[in-house]
């Protein structure tokens, strides 16, 4: 079997979906599984760029176009490279805003038409149009017509074998037949080290990712951990990893009213190993995720895969909401309790995940009679 990705970027670090399809085609590769990956408005490349990445030892072909490019010269290229290439999968790895910086895809999805060929189709959505959960202004209102109309474009035009997307909330949305739930995976491999460290004097907390203008979110979360230390008779540190973007120091000043000056560590950008260890030492991560979107958050799953119990943002629903493997993992701070759980072994999904999204291309190529 061999399969082409489609995604966005493939610059490392600077793009989640192009990290996860990098991360998911590494581990195709481990077993027997063709693989080349197409990153077809990459931001960071100038005209076209045939290059190898690496992947946890794992050497894979990409070919990377430029944000630059009209979408009729990018799609005459891809469609050289996919015939060339002959997969028996075409993979579309869906962000709208991947594919149009308004995330308004139209040009992309008109000219994926052109690279049609006698391959099957599969489209991860790892995001739909703007309003799923949540409020919007009436000019996101009308953005979010328009992505909806290109996501059922998309589709209309692909005729997909297989639509894989990460929540059942998507799932409802995209009313379509056969959508089948593949959870995300972190893109943060488990540190070889694999120890957690742990300072009785301490809890440490991290923030891994973008923060959110939900800053009363953020400073329910901040204050829940902060009774559950002096509960504990414990000082409260923060750890931030990432950029944090437009919220950070808003963010940051509402932690430093709350508990106090010199609490917080900004870590900034990191490596994924420093990452990695950087979780393994902390006590309980903090998510700006809530209960109905957290299994489409990279930077929350990698804090769960790597052990932490994890606080997201709202209340604690129905425990319905919440049927997912990392369960016992998820704290709310409405929740009545005076210590944190128990840190879970880490435990990374990739190879679980990867197996499953494998099962369902076989089952698909079973269903249809066709050959791999």
């Amino acid at each position: 079997m061999k399969i082409i990705f489609i995604c966005g970027s493939l610059e490392p670090g600077k793009d989640g979906v192009g990290d996860y399809t990098r991360r998911l085609a590494g581990e195709l590769v481990d077993n027997g599984i063709g693989i080349s990956i197409l990153s077809i408005n990459d931001k960071n490349v100038e005209g076209i760029l045939y290059d190898v990445q690496d992947i946890n030892n794992v050497k894979l072909n990409v070919v990377r176009l430029s944000s630059n490019l009209k979408y009729s010269d990018k799609f005459k290229i891809a469609k050289q490279y996919i015939d060339e290439y002959k997969p028996s999968w075409v993979s579309i790895q869906f962000v709208p805003y991947s594919f149009q910086r308004r995330g308004l895809p139209f040009s992309f999805i008109k000219e994926l038409t052109k690279v049609r060929g006698s391959q099957k189709w599969h489209i991860m959505f790892h995001e739909l149009w703007l309003g799923i959960h949540g409020k919007i202004s009436f000019k996101e209102l009308l953005i979010a017509y328009l992505q909806k109309k290109a996501i059922f474009q998309l589709v209309k035009n692909t005729s997909p074998k297989l639509i894989t997307t990460t929540t059942e909330i998507y799932k409802r949305k995209l009313r379509c037949e056969g959508v089948k739930i593949l959870p995300l995976f972190g893109n943060i491999p488990i540190s070889e080290s694999n120890k957690s460290f742990c300072d009785n004097n301490l809890i440490t907390a991290v923030y891994f990712g973008t923060f959110s203008n939900d800053i009363k979110g953020f400073e329910s979360q901040i204050k829940f951990i902060n009774h559950i230390s002096e509960v504990q008779g414990k000082k409260f540190h923060l750890i931030v990893i990432g950029r944090g973007g437009t919220y950070k120091y808003q963010s940051l000043e509402v932690v430093e009213e709350i508990v106090g000056k010199g609490c917080i560590t900004d870590m900034g950008e990191l490596s994924p190993s420093d990452i990695s260890r950087a979780l393994l030492k902390s006590d309980i991560g903090i998510s700006r995720a809530d209960a109905i979107l957290f299994t489409k958050s990279g930077t929350t799953t990698a804090m769960l895969e790597h052990g932490l119990p994890v606080i997201l943002r709202g209340k604690r629903p129905n425990n319905s909401a919440l049927c997912n493997s990392f369960r016992s993992q998820i704290l709310f701070y409405n929740d009545l309790i005076t210590s944190l759980p128990q840190k879970n072994k880490p435990m990374a999904g990739v190879n679980k995940f990867s197996q499953k999204f494998l099962d369902f291309l076989h089952e698909v190529s079973l269903t249809t009679g066709t050959s791999h």
